[in-house]
């Protein structure tokens, strides 16, 4: 579903997705206007690592939270290429949305050129150790990790189902690799 209008297809979700968690990741300015709206859980799309001092535009994870959103979206490939975003700095941002208690979607994924060198397993595993395997069994169960091929992103490459399935399998070794087989 395409929703051009998020505000004026609350009626809709909320009538088709009964018992099934959304989460809608808006641009900020409208989190607030549809929180009231519906039954779907909010996200937001970027938080930075300080929740306190001067960072002018920038949106803290204390203040997502205060606005409703209960998600947040860490390590979208175009934050990481268009804006540079490190390892290190999406991990003190999933340390900064875990300290307020959001729940964090991991993009993680490569480049072409990566995966035509056969290094996409291990590059997806250096994201994942950088960023998210600091965390206890506890905190890495608030964290869903959303593979994301770069190369696949408005190129008109689409990732395959077996490549899509190696990868999936990959990340759960991963984690069952660096925490307990209960965590898929």
């Amino acid at each position: 579903i395409h929703l051009t209008d998020p505000v004026q297809n609350m009626s809709f979700m909320d009538k088709y997705f009964q018992g099934i968690e959304i989460v809608l990741f808006p641009p900020s300015i409208y989190i607030s206007e549809l929180q009231s709206k519906g039954s779907l859980s909010l996200g937001i799309q970027n938080i930075y690592f300080e929740n306190k001092g001067a960072y002018t535009g920038e949106i803290a994870a204390a203040q997502a939270k205060s606005i409703g959103c209960s998600y947040v979206l860490i390590g979208h490939s175009e934050r990481r290429e268009l804006f540079l975003e490190s390892d290190d700095l999406l991990k003190k941002k999933v340390n900064s949305a875990l300290a307020e208690n959001l729940k964090i979607i991991f993009s993680c994924g490569e480049s072409l050129e990566v995966r035509t060198k056969k290094e996409h397993l291990s590059f997806v595993k250096k994201q994942l150790e950088n960023s998210l395997f600091h965390l206890s069994e506890k905190e890495i169960l608030n964290c869903i990790i959303a593979y994301e091929p770069i190369w696949a992103i408005g190129t008109g490459l689409n990732a395959s189902e077996e490549q899509a399935e190696e990868m999936h399998s990959e990340i759960r070794y991963f984690l069952t690799e660096n925490y307990s087989n209960k965590i898929e």
